[in-house]
């Protein structure tokens, strides 16, 4: 004969499999932000450190949400950028203007000329990452990355924008620090905050009286 103990647990088993189950599944794409820094190797003796600051900023705030991002500046040029998977467009608001510029990304942009993986290749905030380096013909952008970090590849089959198609299949998650190397310059970024949370979906949101304005040159 059944006891009520064993009773109970035959009643909850189906509970706690449907709860386990959900929690797996809410885990398995990063959704959250994450809070860059950023740091600077200068190349060429005419540029200065302080004159980059200005223009790219000292460190950023990243939103991301199943594919969604947007991605707010302490300082420099830039305000924000805010990529919406529905509209395939980057959007871009300046420091000095109330216009928000846009590039469509299902246009190509930088043709992608070779890329590497190495494995392991440094840590960030004690998380072990590995290093994809992509070379474009003016310069180099490499990604440093951990898959617990995941996210879908799928999200982006359309962004042919500098071929984040192709390099957001490679990694398959968010970046934890990311290296941008010119010719006369290098510009660091890395994780100095990482936070799972939810967000609403209201943070990737258009304001309706903002002047759209495309840009169509390809970067």
């Amino acid at each position: 004969m059944i006891n009520k103990s064993k009773i109970k647990i035959l009643l909850l088993s189906p509970l706690i499999l449907f709860l386990f189950s959900f929690n797996l599944n809410s885990q398995k794409y990063f959704e959250g932000t994450i809070k860059y820094k950023y740091d600077y190797i200068i190349k060429n003796d005419k540029l200065s450190i302080d004159r980059l600051k200005d223009f790219f900023g000292t460190s950023s705030e990243f939103y991301f949400k199943e594919g969604n991002f947007l991605e707010r500046y302490d300082k420099g040029i830039l305000k924000e950028q805010l990529y919406r998977m529905k509209d395939h467009r980057l959007y871009f608001r300046n420091k000095t203007s109330d216009t928000v510029n846009y590039s469509n990304t299902l246009l190509p942009g930088k043709q992608i000329i070779k890329t590497e993986i190495n494995i392991d290749k440094d840590t960030v905030l004690g998380i072990i990452c590995h290093e994809l380096v992509i070379d474009y013909d003016d310069y180099k952008f490499s990604l440093y990355f951990n898959r617990d970090y995941a996210i879908d590849p799928d999200w982006y089959v359309d962004y042919k924008r500098n071929g984040k198609d192709v390099y957001s299949r490679l990694i398959k998650s968010i970046y934890l620090k990311f290296k941008l190397e010119y010719k006369d310059f290098i510009l660091i970024g890395t994780a100095a905050e990482i936070n799972r949370k939810k967000l609403e979906d209201s943070v990737f949101d258009l304001k309706k009286q903002e002047v759209l304005v495309e840009k169509t040159e390809l970067k």
